[in-house]
Formats: C-alpha cells, structure tokens, sequence
C-alpha cells in the first residue's frame, strides 16, 4: 500500500504485507503459507512491513501475525505448526493507538520495532512512554504462544519506547532492548510484570539470550526473565538499569 485505505484487516497467503502509506481502521494484518498452493517458496520470508503510518481505535488489540504457528498448513493441507517458511514483521512507520488500546505481534521469525508508538485523540498524537502508555502489550518473536518451546530461531529487538498498564510479555528465542520497556499504572507509577522469555542460552564470550542495552531502562513491580522450558537459566547482559520491586532471573528463580 502506498497510499491511504480505511479497511478491517489485512491478509495475504504465500505473500508479505508492505505499507508505506496510510492504513486506518484495522485491527488484524496476518500473512499466511499454504503448502499445497503453487504459490508457496520454502524457506520464504512471509514478512510484514510497516513503513507508513497505521491507525487503529476500535478499542482492542492491534494485531500483527507473520506467519506465526497458528497460520501455517502443511503438504497435506492441514493447518500446523511445521516451518516451512518463516515470517517476520518490521515497522520503521507508526502505529497509533486510542488510549488503553493493546499491541499484539507473534511471528515466525524476527520481530524488528522501532519507528513510532503514538496514541491519538482527535487531532493530537502524542509518543507512548510511562505517562501515556497502552493497556497491554505482548510480543512473540520465534513461534512462542507462552506455554511452549520456541520451534524456530526468532530475535526480538525493540528499539522504541515501550510502555502498557497490563503486564507487559516479550518474547525470542533472542531479545534485544534498546529502549526503555515499562509496566505501569494509570498515574505512569510502577506496577504489574514485565515478563521476559528467551531460548536456549547462547555460546560465546559476547553471546546473550537477553541484552538490555545501555541506558535503557526496564522497570515495573516485577521482572521475570525466564528460559522457555523448564530448568532452562538463559544468559542476560544488562548494560542498561533494570527498577522493580521483585527481580528474578532463571525458571528456578
């Protein structure tokens, strides 16, 4: 899309979703594979793109689904979770919000945020932070539904202030914070969970499952860093300040 549309939502099967131009009214964009079309490339990239602006205010989740584990069907034409291809999703652009709305992203593959979280009224955007924040946001990079394993090599990376009133989830088989994550109260006070799941530890002097970069900040009542499956410790470098009443890293806590 390249210029301006006002629609529910936005699919594509075997395909990407790239808009550099305005989208107003949906709540859903998802890309899919189907195995058995003569459309579907192994091992493609079924990718969203966000390079423009997308407004929603319908008062729920703005979601983003790349090709995540729930929207994939195999050779013999059964929805599954077998990863023949993967799915990331990037925004460069800006999102916008009602006050309270939510964020919801689950890919395949990579999760790239940066660009602009803003939440309108009226005429008036204003950036989200710990004084303006959503009501809830949850992001899974690397097929993670929050009860299973990771079954591909995802990397979150966010490098936009974040800030929701719900507890906040984020999730990769890598995650990299480049900017300050925060769970907050309606008066931008700490408060709630911000929950942290990565993969398997990484190997190496510099390797990390988790970073949180320096001068970022992540903060709430509690912070939880877990491994995505039991007795899994994964490796942390903080360079930034973690803030929060209760801080835990390790499924053993």
């Amino acid at each position: 899309n390249n210029g301006s549309m006002a629609v529910s939502y936005v699919t594509t099967t075997n395909g990407n979703i790239v808009n550099n131009g305005t989208i107003t009214g949906a709540d859903y964009f998802g890309t899919y594979y189907d195995a058995t079309d003569p459309s579907f490339t192994k091992g493609a990239d079924y990718s969203i793109t966000n390079a423009g602006t997308i407004t929603y205010t319908g008062g729920g989740w703005l979601d983003f689904e790349a090709n995540d584990q729930w929207n994939q069907k195999d050779a013999n034409g059964n929805w599954s979770s077998l990863n023949g291809s993967t799915g990331s999703f990037t925004n460069t652009g800006t999102l916008q919000f009602a006050s309270g709305e939510n964020l919801w992203v689950s890919v395949n593959n990579n999760i790239s945020l940066g660009g602009k979280l803003q939440t309108v009224s009226g005429t008036t955007a204003k950036a989200v932070s710990a004084s303006n924040p959503l009501g809830g946001l949850e992001l899974y990079a690397g097929n993670y539904d929050y009860s299973d394993a990771f079954t591909s090599t995802g990397t979150l990376t966010v490098s936009t202030a974040l800030a929701a009133t719900g507890n906040n989830y984020l999730a990769g088989n890598q995650v990299n914070l480049l900017s300050n994550v925060s769970s907050v109260d309606g008066s931008g006070n700490p408060a709630g969970n911000v929950s942290i799941v990565a993969g398997a530890q990484q190997t190496g002097d510099s390797a990390y499952a988790v970073r949180v970069g320096t001068g970022v900040t992540v903060s709430g009542d509690s912070i939880r860093v877990n491994g995505d499956v039991a007795g899994d410790n994964p490796n942390v470098l903080v360079n930034g300040t973690l803030s929060a009443n209760s801080i835990l890293f390790g499924n053993n806590g």
